[in-house]
């Protein structure tokens, strides 16, 4: 069996490791500063936080409309009559009306966050909601009227014409959006 003598083997990892010492110290002269830069920048690359998240519901929605109104007239000698029902709000349309619809809402959202130190992060985020389906107030009047309705014309008269402003549910989206700040501290 062929054996390497110690001393030799020694000598050997002595020198090795004299040239790398000199070619490292010959690479930082040359390079050093640019080096030091890059570490700084993936040091604080490090320190950024970027979470994206998604949220996804799926449930009923319960919708419900109250449609009421009143009128109130003074009469000339000071006394006040109040008839029930406005001008959007009529016999034809005065009630309680509700409904469940199947409901879709995701949210997306955005957080950037940069650790200023080992305690401390200061974050900035974007969210996005959306609702595939809402009853909005202004969305369920019916701007058509019959004026035979009206209490003041008709008092309680007879209905001519159709029976308009009419209730009908008319559904749409809805989204908002969000902007939020803050600054962590952890202990």
């Amino acid at each position: 069996m062929n054996s390497v003598p110690s001393t030799v083997f020694t000598a050997n990892v002595e020198d090795a490791v004299q040239e790398l010492a000199a070619l490292t110290e010959s690479v930082l002269r040359r390079h050093g500063r640019q080096i030091v830069e890059k570490q700084f920048a993936t040091r604080r690359l490090a320190d950024v936080a970027i979470d994206f998240h998604g949220k996804v519901a799926l449930g009923q929605m319960h919708q419900g409309v109250d449609v009421n109104g009143a009128t109130d007239v003074l009469r000339p000698d000071g006394s006040m009559t109040i008839f029930q029902g406005g001008l959007l709000a009529l016999r034809s349309n005065i009630g309680r009306y509700q409904r469940d619809e199947l409901a879709f809402m995701p949210e997306l959202g955005l957080d950037v966050g940069l650790q200023l130190t080992r305690h401390l992060k200061l974050y900035a985020g974007y969210s996005f909601l959306w609702i595939n389906t809402v009853a909005r107030a202004g969305e369920q009047i019916d701007p058509v009227i019959n004026v035979t309705q009206f209490p003041i014309l008709s008092g309680a008269g007879p209905l001519v014409g159709p029976a308009r402003p009419a209730f009908n549910f008319n559904g749409t989206d809805f989204w908002a959006q969000g902007l939020n700040f803050g600054l962590e501290l952890r202990y």
